[in-house]
């Protein structure tokens, strides 16, 4: 993650100076050291919002997600592939556009928009013209929630949500998939997602909790790699069960306090299983 996101500070303070395509390409490979192409990835998901404090249930929602960035998928070793994705997206996510549930009665209404930034990365299996690669993708997000259906709740679950809306709210999030590439430029992904959005942010704390985060992440990752040079054909398994496992493991540690393992307040959540199809250029 650290890799992705301090070169994409400097990128977006330097956008004027690279106004030509080809500069701006050479820039994306020289400052991620690779040879990446520009991609736009669309999904739509059907998903879950919770608090663990609120009493009364929020109905489920359905989500569109279109994300533009650029992405490597180059060999490994032997036949494994690595995939690294970075980009920013938006999405809007809505109770009305959720097709495959019914609202029961006092449910509350969730409706927002998110943008952000992430990165993708993934190691797989290249077979024959195909590609199946299992990933892990982790987000910085900003949200804007909105709320309806107050009438039968009590006072604690509105004061709960009046601290989610009114500003946008930073939050982080996971996602765990396999993207099929059917063709060398189009690929299909299904995932699962996480997403942690904090009612107000304490940067002391956050910092403690994030770096704990990352380094715990980024010892798994480096231990998996070491299985997929090992073995090449369970390495890219391990490698999504164990980092999917250690991101999860913190998503799951949030939802009840948000800057765990430091006392903190209890933040919202969104889980969202999703299908989607990108195109690389």
């Amino acid at each position: 993650m650290k890799k992705f996101f301090i070169p994409i500070a400097v990128l977006l303070l330097t956008v004027n100076n690279y106004s030509q395509p080809s500069d701006w390409d050479k820039y994306i490979n020289w400052a991620w050291g690779g040879n990446y192409s520009p991609f736009i990835n669309a999904d739509i998901g059907y998903g879950f919002p919770g608090q663990n404090n609120f009493r009364q249930n929020f109905s489920s929602i359905g989500n569109a997600n279109l994300e533009f960035g650029y992405t490597e998928l180059k060999k490994y070793n032997d036949f494994v592939q690595r995939l690294d994705e970075r980009y920013i997206f938006g999405s809007y996510f809505s109770s009305d556009m959720n097709v495959f549930g019914s609202t029961e009665t006092g449910d509350v209404d969730t409706k927002g928009w998110q943008i952000g930034i992430g990165q993708n990365i993934g190691y797989g299996y290249e077979i024959g013209p195909f590609s199946l690669i299992p990933y892990n993708k982790n987000q910085f997000t900003l949200t804007d929630l909105e709320f309806t259906g107050r009438d039968s709740l009590t006072q604690g679950d509105i004061n709960i949500l009046k601290r989610l809306e009114g500003d946008l709210r930073f939050g982080i999030s996971t996602e765990g998939g396999i993207k099929l590439y059917v063709a060398k430029s189009v690929s299909i992904t299904t995932s699962i997602e996480g997403a942690v959005v904090f009612p107000r942010f304490v940067l002391i704390h956050w910092v403690g909790s994030f770096a704990l985060q990352a380094i715990s992440v980024n010892l798994v990752s480096l231990f998996s790699e070491s299985i997929i040079k090992s073995s090449p054909i369970f390495g890219p398994i391990m490698y999504m069960i164990l980092k999917n496992a250690v991101t999860f493991a913190w998503y799951y540690a949030l939802k009840s306090e948000q800057y765990w393992p430091f006392s903190s307040e209890t933040p919202f959540t969104m889980e969202t299983f999703k299908l989607g199809a990108s195109i690389t250029f």
